[in-house]
């Protein structure tokens, strides 16, 4: 059973997260997702990176969650954004870090 209420992602919003991180990048929607699921992959290449933009289905949070991964999957970076200004949430990601919700 998933949150009450999750935030909405659009592709344009996806799409705009995802290309501060790698301008050429251009995202796609997963398919066969669950109704209220948004996400979107883009990668670099075959073994480059891969960027995936979700909505907050997962935990309800209410920011857009954006993971940098490496081709090999070695390194994670993840990263949470402020849904209305898209302005980077760093007291959640510090929280996150720490094991809080």
């Amino acid at each position: 059973m998933g949150p009450k209420h999750t935030i909405w992602l659009s592709y344009k919003t996806a799409q705009k997260l995802m290309r501060r991180a790698c301008p050429h990048l251009k995202a796609q929607k997963s398919e066969g997702l669950l109704p209220g699921v948004d996400i979107y992959i883009g990668r670099t290449g075959p073994e480059g990176l891969i960027l995936i933009c979700e909505n907050d289905w997962a935990d309800g949070c209410g920011r857009i969650k954006l993971t940098i991964k490496d081709g090999t999957g070695s390194g994670t970076i993840t990263q949470y954004f402020c849904p209305d200004t898209l302005a980077r949430d760093f007291e959640l990601e510090a929280r996150r870090r720490g094991g809080e919700p």
